[in-house]
């Protein structure tokens, strides 16, 4: 049994599901219902700095447009307590329907989050664009991912999975550790570089050529994760895809061949999304803060210290 579905399954279903705790614990029930369903799939990850992510899919089918962005960080399942748990459904495929929510539309605010429903320990956010309700509890770092029909999900939800839920655990849990919305590359001797700056500025482009070049190492082209706990800062690659603009991936024939775009999908932006996990091997983990984790002449790193 997933843990915390005994817990939401005592609440009677008389009870009011206002507030964040409520709804947060009836929609707990739902989604361990789900991911309990014959057919879940689970999938164990490394956060970086030795910690560990479980993450639960209600069907293979949701773990294939989800995990790929990820399975350079997979590791093998064991019984260690994950540092953070994720379950993930949609009520088409699974027939488990989520709570009706208690808010109205007129509580939503710029950025979907939802008002009444963030706090100390809760988050809750509905992205109208993509259908997706991201849900978070601080206390037990667990997070939940749903929408109705995952059929319809957009693709730059499949080229940075769980992007809100990550943030919030790195946010939230004072880890020394934040998600950036930026680039990263690094070098052969474990330097590392942080590449910043808005969108279009160049940040996917350069840390593609990175990965063609020698003696420079990708980590990560749009978002990844610094931490700040040691004496130097390491940087920690989180998605193995990279979004490109068609007419800059035709300057990179040989990604564009062996990488491979994700069944030609494009984002509104037009752009490509590549899976790099099929270009080139990639670290098993982290091994240590301030050590480079290296696996080949053209490697997609996980982890990378700060330069100098």
């Amino acid at each position: 049994m997933i843990a915390g579905a005994s817990v939401a399954s005592r609440h009677s279903a008389a009870q009011s599901i206002a507030g964040p705790a409520n709804y947060f614990e009836r929609a707990l029930a739902a989604a361990a219902a789900a991911c309990e369903r014959p057919g879940a799939t689970v999938k164990c990850i490394n956060l970086g700095g030795g910690r560990r992510g479980i993450l639960h899919f209600c069907d293979s089918a949701l773990e294939k447009l989800l995990y790929a962005a990820l399975a350079h960080q997979e590791l093998p399942k064991g019984r260690i307590q994950p540092d953070f748990k994720i379950l993930a459904w949609d009520s088409c495929h699974s027939g488990i329907p989520m709570w009706s929510p208690p808010w109205t539309t007129g509580d939503y605010l710029a950025r979907g989050e939802i008002a009444g429903y963030n706090d100390n320990r809760f988050r809750a956010v509905f992205q109208l664009d993509s259908g997706v309700l991201s849900l978070y509890d601080a206390e037990r770092q667990v997070g939940l991912w749903w929408m109705q029909d995952f059929a319809q999900l957009p693709l730059y939800e499949r080229a940075a999975p769980f992007l809100l839920l990550f943030h919030w655990w790195h946010a939230l849990n004072s880890r020394n550790s934040l998600l950036l919305h930026a680039a990263a590359v690094g070098t052969e001797n474990g330097a590392g570089l942080l590449l910043a700056g808005r969108g279009g500025s160049g940040k996917s482009t350069t840390a593609v050529a990175c990965l063609l070049n020698d003696g420079w190492l990708y980590v990560g082209d749009d978002y990844c994760v610094v931490r700040v706990a040691s004496e130097i800062p390491a940087v920690h690659s989180l998605y193995c895809s990279a979004k490109i603009d068609p007419k800059t991936l035709a300057s990179f024939p040989s990604l564009g061949r062996s990488a491979s775009s994700r069944d030609g999908w494009r984002d509104p932006e037009g752009k490509v999304v590549l899976d790099l996990h099929r270009f080139s091997p990639v670290c098993a983990g982290w091994i240590g803060c301030g050590c480079a984790c290296a696996c080949s002449k053209h490697a997609l790193s996980t982890s990378w210290r700060w330069s100098e």
